[in-house]
Formats: C-alpha cells, structure tokens, sequence
C-alpha cells in the first residue's frame, strides 16, 4: 500500500443513484530493508587499505558507489534517493493528481480532485459494473465556476487507465589513469550475520569521497542508506609536477615543481631533480662552479609556509626520451 493508499466509500441512494466519495492518504514503509553504511577510517591517506562496511538482512545484494566530491560539485543527481524512488512509484499510481489548476495555500479557488462519479471510480483504479444512475461526463468550468449540466448513465464498464513510465539511465561515470573519478562501482552479498565488507585501497587522488549504499532482499525488498558516507584522504606534505604536453628535441623548458605543506610550521625543503640515465641535459648546471656536481641532478631550496605552497622550477634541454623524478 506504500506509498499511498485510497479508501473509497458509495452507497446507492432510493432513487437509485450512485454516490461516492474517496480519500487518499500516505503510507509509510516504502523501504523495509534497513542499510547502515560505514567505513573503517573517515580520514586516511592516499594508497591506504579501507574496508567498506554494510549492516543489512542476511544475504542480501549490496550495492556500493563511491565518487569523488569534486565531480559531484560539477554534475550531481546521477545516484539513487529515497525522494525519487517515492516520486518513481507515485508515477505509477492510476488517481488524481494536483496540476497547476488546483487549489494552493490561501487560495480563493478550488478544484475538485473528481469530478464525477465515474472518474472517482477511475482514479480508484476500480473496474465496476452498474445498472444504477451515476454522474458519468462532466461540468464544465467558467473560470472556476460552477456546474452548467450533469450527464446520468444507467451502466457503465470503467476500464482502468494503463500509465507506462520509463526510467532515465544514467551514464557510467568515466575514469582517468591513474586518479580515476570513480573507485568502487560493485555489488557484493551480505553474509549470515548481514554484515557486507568490501576490503579496497584508496586512490592517490587527494579529495573526498562520497560512498552510497542499497540493498535488496527477496522478502523485505529496497532500502538505502540514510546518507552518503565520506572518506577524507589527505597527505599533509607532497609534491605536484607541472609537466608540459610535449616538446620538441633540443628545446629548453621549464620543469615546475609545487611543494604544497598543509603542516602547521614553516619548513624549508629541498628539491632534487634526478637525471641518472643522462636522458636531457640540467641547463641550470652548465654554469655551475661546484666540484662536486657529476650532472646528474640539480638541488633547489624552497621556503614553503604553513598551510601553503612554494614553486621551484629547472631548466632542462630535451635530447631525447626521458623521465623526471623528483625527490624532497
């Protein structure tokens, strides 16, 4: 009967006429199958093991989501909720629904939800039968005035109106390389004790996620989670590159390094530049006076303040295919 039920009540009067009336009211328990959602850490660090934990019915379909936060501020709504599963069955019930025309709070203006008898019958979803007189076809609105005429009917078959609704699907979200926008797309099965665990390792994306939980059982049927929850994954001192898209062989570019330090003192750090393999010749060194320089790498000191972040940058000649590694 959830999410909403309708009582009817008519009775046939002496002349013979049908009259009816109806009510409509909300039912709760759309989802009987409770999802308790949590995580073994709230805040973590990046590439640390995290396990995913659902409490539900035994042996139960659990089906976990996890997106990262910033996607979300861009786009949302692609996810389940429990208002629109609730406006999803609404859509297939068969009676009255408020339009534009109806009456609103404090409004002089009213329009019933049925007109006639026979459309209470409809909005029912009722298939009747009747040899009695009833209102079948309707009045007619001047504005929002009265009835002009009444159409009586002595039988009558009312055929209940069929409504097919389609759901919108959602695209799969599409993931990057190596910071993908989307971690744990699965369905898992809770155990005898209900309880699902989903053991993963957090991504190098240094965000928040936000983890969304269903579950389905044969008997009880849907039920979601209360809310999202969060993962925080954080690293309080790192290192960003800023590598160009391509360059041409024998052209000088700036390598640019970002040391971010979201520590609560000032730090001085030092940043290397590696070049083992002699893949591209360090710019900076060639007027260098220091003995103990083989070429190989090129050492910057950086002043980065608390809750902060310092650029460094080396010149490099591109003379053939190479690879950067910075070491702090």
């Amino acid at each position: 009967m959830a999410p909403r039920a309708r009582v009817v009540a008519y009775y046939v009067s002496s002349c013979g006429e049908v009259v009816v009336d109806g009510l409509d009211f909300t039912v709760d328990g759309v989802f009987q199958t409770p999802v308790e959602l949590s995580t073994s850490d709230n805040h973590t660090k990046p590439g640390a093991p995290l396990d995913v934990i659902v409490e539900t019915y035994p042996d139960a379909l659990v089906g976990l989501l996890a997106i990262d936060q910033s996607v979300l501020l861009l786009k949302s709504g692609n996810d389940i909720t429990k208002n629109q599963i609730v406006s999803d069955l609404d859509g297939y019930e068969s009676g009255w629904r408020p339009s534009r025309y109806d009456r609103k709070k404090r409004s002089i203006y009213w329009r019933p939800p049925s007109e006639t008898v026979d459309q209470l019958f409809n909005h029912a979803g009722l298939v009747f039968f009747s040899n009695g007189l009833f209102q079948k076809s309707g009045s007619s609105y001047g504005g929002y005035g009265g009835i002009d005429r009444v159409y009586y009917t002595e039988a009558s078959l009312s055929i209940p109106f069929t409504r097919t609704e389609t759901f919108p699907t959602a695209n799969q979200p599409k993931t990057r390389k190596y910071f993908p926008e989307t971690f744990i797309y699965n369905t898992i099965k809770s155990g005898k004790d209900g309880k699902a665990v989903l053991s993963t390792t957090v991504p190098d994306t240094i965000t928040s996620w936000v983890i969304s939980a269903f579950a389905i059982d044969q008997e009880h049927g849907l039920g979601l989670a209360d809310g999202p929850s969060k993962v925080e994954v954080f690293r309080p001192f790192f290192v960003s590159l800023n590598l160009p898209y391509s360059i041409v062989r024998g052209e000088t570019v700036s390598i640019q390094a970002i040391v971010f330090n979201y520590m609560k003192e000032d730090i001085e750090a030092e940043v290397t530049l590696e070049n083992p393999d002699d893949q591209f010749e360090l710019v900076g060194l060639q007027n260098s006076v220091d003995p103990n320089n083989n070429g190989t790498s090129e050492k910057k000191t950086v002043k980065v303040k608390a809750g902060d972040g310092a650029s460094v940058s080396f010149l490099i000649e591109q003379i053939g295919r190479a690879s950067c590694r910075e070491r702090v």
